[in-house]
């Protein structure tokens, strides 16, 4: 057992290191190519879907749908995604396009709902956000371990599931955990300034941070203790606005 576990571990380390996968890049494109441009998000979603069931059939990855004597119909068996599967960098493109999938629904229900503080999509985008969560630390618990995934990527997905927990903290109103994640994202990013050649990753780095920083601020007021009254109000007419612009900046950057 012990030559086996050896033997295993030298040829782990003789694999080559997975290209980098530069997550932002990636969604960024999607979602300007793929519906965000006019806000459609219905559009998006179906994109997702389309996109994780054609890289999954190109890797061979597929569910099973197979037939028993019992049952008539094929019967459906999961094929999830572990790190011992993970043979491929395209793998990696199925993950993040799960938590788009479902980010997009969530993003979906919450402009049908409006302000109907009584609909029931309200509480199925809150399900589906941390339905987008539950992906996003998948993600990054796969990304942190696999031997082949280089250091880049790393705090690619950190930086990006910190974003999509954030998210869901702004939603729910828990100011605090929002605020820190937002800090947690920005500090990231501005770390891959440093790491990454490319101008124009730095670029998209520096306009996430941007983008941040008008949420990170009306969560850094309603987190204070001292809150002020005068400027409370002027957040709640304002910050409809700042989640429009925030959408706005991920649609045309």
């Amino acid at each position: 057992m012990a030559e086996n576990n050896t033997t295993e571990n030298m040829e782990t380390e003789n694999l080559e290191a997975f290209p980098t996968v530069y997550v932002l890049q990636a969604i960024k494109n999607a979602q300007q190519k793929h519906g965000l441009r006019h806000q459609n998000f219905q559009r998006y979603r179906t994109y997702c879907f389309d996109k994780i069931k054609r890289v999954r059939k190109c890797l061979k990855f597929t569910h099973h749908h197979k037939c028993t004597p019992k049952y008539k119909n094929p019967k459906f068996q999961l094929r999830p995604i572990t790190e011992d599967v993970i043979d491929n960098v395209r793998f990696f493109e199925i993950l993040i396009f799960e938590v788009e999938r479902a980010w997009a629904y969530a993003m979906q229900l919450k402009y049908e709902c409006n302000d109907d503080e009584l609909s029931r999509k309200k509480f199925h985008k809150m399900n589906k956000l941390r339905r987008a969560l539950e992906h996003a630390l998948h993600l990054e618990q796969i990304a942190k371990t696999h031997p082949r995934v280089d250091s880049t990527t790393k705090l690619e997905v950190q930086a990006y599931c910190a974003y999509i927990g954030a998210t869901l903290g702004v939603e729910s109103k828990q100011w605090k955990s929002a605020e820190e994640l937002y800090k947690k994202g920005i500090a990231i990013y501005e770390k891959l300034t440093d790491v990454v050649d490319s101008e124009e990753m730095v670029a998209l780095y520096e306009a996430r941070c941007k983008e941040i920083q008008p949420v990170l601020k009306v969560c850094a007021h309603y987190a204070s203790d001292d809150v002020d009254v005068t400027e409370t109000k002027k957040l709640k007419v304002d910050f409809e606005q700042v989640q429009d612009l925030n959408l706005e900046f991920d649609v045309r950057s």
